[in-house]
């Protein structure tokens, strides 16, 4: 089997994304770092996120909020106020280390217990079509905007964040679960058309106060970090590292 191919560039896997009509609604505003960007971001958005445009782990990503009297730069678990649009790009001149990065619109997702958690899907191609083989949440750790589970983050149940978030409402639920199968599927073929080698993706997913999904970045390395039989299977043949005795196909599937 072919090796499977990595996309380091957020930016060209978002372009990508956004050019099928039926994706691009569920991607926030994306575009490149610079000082005329920032202001006109921060002039739509209260709240934006820059990261780098290659990087992985949350590492460097930043949000800057957007209140009265001026600005908020939240980074690690260290918040920085900013009287000036000038103060906020002086900052990430020095932050950014003269490599590329980029602004996205920030979205107000859902919180479990007051922090901020994300879904990942997890799309698989172990043959000639792609799978969804699992949906799951990290939510972030104390004092921190990023959701990443190499940041500090917890792993949690898709099932566990739903019943605390939508409690009850079932057809939410539903809703919510078929628009998340449906992007990614149809987000992963839709990238597969674009990077041929790809086989296996992490969709990570903001979830706003509509229950809205929204896709914040794709990777195409997705570390695997929990312990659902059906993932670990089909990576496994993906790697080529299958071993009947070892791995019993999970049911399902």
């Amino acid at each position: 089997m072919k090796r499977c191919q990595i996309v380091r560039s957020k930016l060209k896997k978002t372009r990508t994304l956004q050019k099928d009509k039926q994706i691009s609604e569920f991607i926030p505003a994306t575009i490149t770092y610079g000082y005329n960007n920032l202001q006109e971001m921060l002039s739509r958005f209260p709240l934006i996120f820059i990261k780098p445009d290659q990087g992985s782990k949350g590492f460097k990503v930043a949000a800057v909020k957007k209140h009265f009297g001026g600005f908020s730069v939240h980074f690690n678990s260290q918040e920085l106020k900013m009287k000036t649009l000038d103060e906020v790009s002086e900052f990430f001149k020095e932050y950014s280390q003269g490599k590329k990065f980029l602004i996205q619109q920030g979205i107000d997702v859902l919180k479990v217990d007051d922090r901020p958690f994300n879904l990942r899907i997890w799309v698989q191609k172990p043959h000639q079509t792609w799978k969804v083989t699992g949906i799951t949440a990290v939510l972030a750790a104390p004092n921190k905007l990023i959701t990443n589970y190499q940041q500090g983050g917890t792993l949690l149940s898709f099932e566990r964040v739903m019943s605390k978030t939508a409690g009850n409402d079932m057809n939410k639920v539903k809703e919510l679960t078929n628009q998340l199968l449906y992007i990614g599927k149809h987000a992963s073929e839709v990238l597969n058309q674009r990077y041929k080698g790809l086989r296996e993706l992490g969709i990570d997913i903001g979830i706003d106060q509509s229950f809205w999904p929204w896709i914040l970045e794709v990777n195409t390395k997705p570390m695997i970090i929990i312990g659902n039989p059906k993932i670990r299977y089909y990576h496994s043949i993906i790697k080529g590292k299958y071993r009947k005795k070892k791995l019993k196909q999970p049911e399902n599937n």
